[in-house]
């Protein structure tokens, strides 16, 4: 009798000492992977050129020009040095195809200004936004630099408000008088887009007297674009705004 409580109580003993001894539910070998400190990989730093540049804001009126909140006075004394100054060093100009806002009232002589220190800050170009007549907002692209072929399109609003057409080389220019309400956008644009499209060039040339507000040759420059003539899609892929207004007919020197 006290050999079958012995036995019942050693039976007992290894019974306990048993269950401390089996592994949990997740295996004996995710114990040991728990168990072990977790350490997190180092996150690589992003490389300089892949860093996100700040914003630009431009803004250009008939009175000033906006950087990021510095302005510049277009009607004060030295303007291109100003515009100059101003855009010096600014992060994102460089190489860069930048917004530009642009008021319809603004005469097109200052945004050519503005346009030629773009350039001189080594921007690629522009994307110009202006309000149309029916105030919607739309897009223009303007590119810079390039050579320019002798056959490419030239369009020009005078100062009486006349639209002309003719070639980068010279020739006869194409004259569309002024309507009752301004430049004759409907025939001006289809006499520009028809020398537009005698050439292979892929950019228009436009330009206007120092009197013709920036709107006017906006609205110019998106009726070529529109034209739906039977010439087909312009062949012209860009816009480049002339620096300095040319005569009608002549040839343009490049800048």
């Amino acid at each position: 009798m006290k050999l079958d409580r012995r036995l019942a109580i050693v039976l007992f003993l290894a019974g306990v000492a048993g269950c401390d001894d089996k592994p949990s539910s997740g295996g004996g070998a995710a114990s040991a992977a728990n168990a072990r400190p977790t350490v997190s990989a180092p996150v690589p730093a992003m490389p300089a050129s892949a860093e996100m540049k700040p914003a630009l804001s431009l803004v250009v009126d008939d009175k000033r020009f906006t950087i990021n909140g510095e302005k510049v006075d277009l009607t004060g004394a030295d303007p291109k040095a100003q515009l100059a100054s101003a855009m010096a060093g600014k992060v994102g100009l460089l190489g860069a195809v930048v917004d530009v806002i642009v008021m319809r009232d603004t005469l097109t002589p200052k945004v050519a200004m503005v346009v030629s220190a773009l350039r001189a800050a080594k921007a690629q170009g522009a994307n110009v936004k202006t309000t149309r007549r029916d105030g919607n907002t739309a897009s223009l692209a303007l590119t810079w630099g390039a050579s320019r072929p002798e056959c490419a399109g030239v369009g020009m609003i005078g100062k009486d408000g006349a639209i002309t057409a003719w070639t980068v080389g010279g020739g006869t220019a194409a004259r569309f008088a002024r309507g009752f309400a301004g430049p004759d956008l409907t025939l001006g644009s289809a006499g520009v887009r028809k020398v537009v499209q005698g050439c292979d060039a892929t950019v228009v040339y436009l330009s206007a007297a120092d009197n013709i507000v920036w709107g006017l040759l906006f609205d110019l420059a998106l009726a070529i674009r529109g034209g739906d003539d039977a010439g087909g899609p312009l062949r012209a892929s860009t816009t480049s705004l002339l620096l300095e207004t040319p005569v009608a007919g002549r040839k343009v020197a490049q800048d």
